[in-house]
């Protein structure tokens, strides 16, 4: 269940950064942007809901700090999308990985108890969508 080092291999394409609002909770990537990915292969989905934060609040707080312009977790393909000027990149991506590293570690000490920080997120999310 506990996944092992995350690798840190990082894919990265070359074309010019442009700023970029986005669109909450909706995947419309940037397109104009430099781009990178950190594969999370082994990493639960609690994990996963864990390290992004309920309503994204964790990976919105990664995009400002590292001046980034999208940071988006593809569940389907196992990795995270890190969309954003090409010097940024390496920051937002140790910063992502540094996270998902950190609740492993947590969760693997006994400090999180993934049934009750998972349901906590499902439950705030869902009483927000009902507000």
């Amino acid at each position: 269940m506990m996944a092992e080092q995350m690798t840190s291999n990082a894919v990265n394409t070359s074309v010019p950064n442009q700023y970029y609002g986005g669109n909450p909770g909706v995947y419309t990537p940037p397109m104009d942007c430099h781009y990178t990915q950190l594969p999370t292969n082994g990493v639960t989905d609690d994990i996963m809901k864990i390290s992004i934060g309920r309503n994204g609040k964790v990976f919105k707080a990664i995009t400002r700090q590292a001046n980034v312009n999208y940071i988006w977790y593809n569940k389907d393909n196992n990795y995270v999308e890190i969309w954003g000027p090409e010097k940024n990149l390496p920051d937002a991506y140790k910063r992502v990985f540094d996270r998902i590293q950190k609740i492993i570690t947590k969760v693997a000490n006994g400090e999180i108890d993934l049934n009750k920080e998972t349901d906590k997120i499902v439950n705030k999310e869902n009483a927000m969508d009902t507000s």
